[in-house]
């Protein structure tokens, strides 16, 4: 509970507006949940900007899901209307998740995930296009050690690493999105010159109380949020080896057991990548969007 309440009912921005409940007569059978986006420079909310529904989840007893999730949908729909939005996008995929960030496996949604019939039809019949389909890699860190390869001792002799815990926060949405979680941040920089040519950064749920702990198979988790290899540099092994070497650092201090990254169907290099350092995909979820009139 500490978890759903620092990630969603704290944050500046909820209302409870937003939220939509299902009912089987007494009974409650699903919930969805939908808000605004941030304006362009990250400083408060904006109905200009596309709204958004995080979330739409139906109780596997429900005897009519497929009815529940659209009743939901059109439920955030006015809500989102009323406030002036005239964009919907549906599942919260990465980089516009505002809320159950950290909750779900210490990562943060990948859509709607596809393995959810009901609600992928219900968002299918009420209009939406899906636009992007992302999937889900996770790593068991336990004794894990990072393939070594002739690229990757090359660039131990070239680069220098530094790891850090404060990712730079650039605006007000940024705060908001950063302050509940823990983070390791390492650069490369070239012995040479010192110039900064990749970057990793991990975001990792906070520990919370010993009985929150336990919630997780064996301790809490993390998710590569960003990799970034300057241009000049890649396809040179250089992302492998500062991915390997961040990996490293978690298992030497036994700080998470698992790893997860969310990687969209257009970017090949990322999946080759993770695919080499023996990350399994595990499920894929899809976004979606529609325009109102």
């Amino acid at each position: 509970m500490g978890q759903l309440e620092a990630i969603v009912l704290a944050m500046p921005f909820f209302d409870y507006r937003f939220l939509q409940l299902a009912f089987e007569g007494d009974r409650p059978v699903g919930f969805a949940h939908a808000t605004l986006g941030p304006n362009p420079n990250g400083s408060n909310l904006s109905s200009a900007a596309a709204g958004q529904i995080c979330a739409v989840l139906i109780s596997p007893d429900c005897s009519e899901p497929l009815v529940a999730a659209q009743q939901l949908i059109a439920a955030c729909e006015r809500s989102l209307i009323a406030q002036g939005v005239r964009e919907i996008h549906a599942g919260s995929p990465r980089p516009s998740a505002p809320f159950y960030v950290g909750l779900y496996s210490g990562a943060e949604p990948i859509g709607i995930i596809d393995s959810d019939t009901a609600v992928i039809e219900a968002f299918q019949k009420s209009g939406y296009v899906p636009q992007q389909k992302t999937a889900r890699f996770q790593l068991e860190l336990t004794d894990y050690l990072p393939p070594t390869t002739s690229g990757t001792l090359e660039w131990m002799s070239r680069v220098k690493l530094d790891f850090g815990d404060r990712p730079e926060i650039e605006n007000w949405w940024d705060a908001c999105m950063l302050a509940h979680f823990d983070w390791l941040e390492t650069t490369a920089c070239l012995l040479k010159g010192m110039r900064p040519v990749s970057r990793v950064r991990i975001r990792m749920s906070d520990q919370g109380s010993e009985k929150e702990t336990k919630l997780y198979d064996k301790n809490w988790d993390a998710s590569l949020i960003d990799i970034r290899v300057h241009p000049e540099y890649r396809h040179q092994g250089l992302a492998a080896y500062t991915l390997g070497e961040t990996l490293r650092l978690l298992v030497m201090q036994s700080r998470v057991a698992r790893i997860e990254a969310h990687v969209g169907e257009a970017d090949s290099m990322v999946h080759s990548l993770l695919r080499r350092l023996r990350w399994n995909e595990v499920e894929t979820g899809t976004a979606f969007k529609k325009i109102v009139s």
